[in-house]
């Protein structure tokens, strides 16, 4: 709950110290979790996402380096022990899509191809596991977070692609009608871009 929040905070404009208190709290659960179940990964997934929000509130700040070390060790354990999760590839394509100030055209645009690439195979093992699920219990959200991912990329990327973006987005409502983000924030900025 407090992830998501966070999450949609961005998006809503809530004070950014709240935002914060919301991604550490999430952290702390995420953590419990761990250390009754060294195996969760869907937690170590979330910790992941939060501390990848918690860089970008600390992007000009010293704590940023330690967060980012953090997020980095985590998703090399999760690559190393369930790299097709299409949870965590949803979470690891900000990583690779990201392009410090100053970044080479060539390379940026390949990073943000690499992250397309990424969420793109991430959405095709989120939809073969919708339709085969091992565990009932296994998670089954995925598949909106990463067609949001690439509508969100395809309006950012170096050449923008409106009209992919707002296919993804208009998929991304298809499972969930009521996501605020897509249907009031992003499908607008898509629109005004085409």
């Amino acid at each position: 709950m407090r992830w998501r929040r966070a999450f949609n905070g961005f998006n809503d404009g809530v004070d950014r110290a709240e935002i914060e208190q919301d991604l550490l709290g999430a952290i702390r659960e995420f953590d419990k979790a761990l250390s009754e179940d060294r195996a969760l990964v869907e937690a170590t997934i979330g910790t992941i996402s939060c501390l990848q929000s918690l860089a970008f509130l600390h992007q000009h700040d010293e704590t940023r380096s330690a967060i980012v070390s953090r997020f980095v060790s985590l998703l090399a354990q999760v690559k190393a022990v369930a790299p097709d999760n299409p949870r965590f590839l949803w979470v690891y394509g900000p990583s690779q899509w990201y392009a410090p100030p100053g970044t080479p055209a060539d390379e940026v645009a390949r990073r943000q191809a690499t992250a397309i690439a990424t969420y793109e195979r991430g959405l095709e093992l989120a939809r073969r596991q919708r339709g085969h699920p091992d565990d009932p219990l296994d998670p089954s959200w995925g598949e909106a977070e990463l067609l949001m991912s690439l509508a969100w990329s395809s309006l950012n990327r170096a050449t923008p692609d409106p009209r992919a973006a707002e296919a993804y987005a208009n998929r991304a409502l298809s499972i969930v009608p009521h996501w605020h983000y897509v249907r009031d924030i992003l499908l607008p900025q898509i629109r005004r871009a085409r």
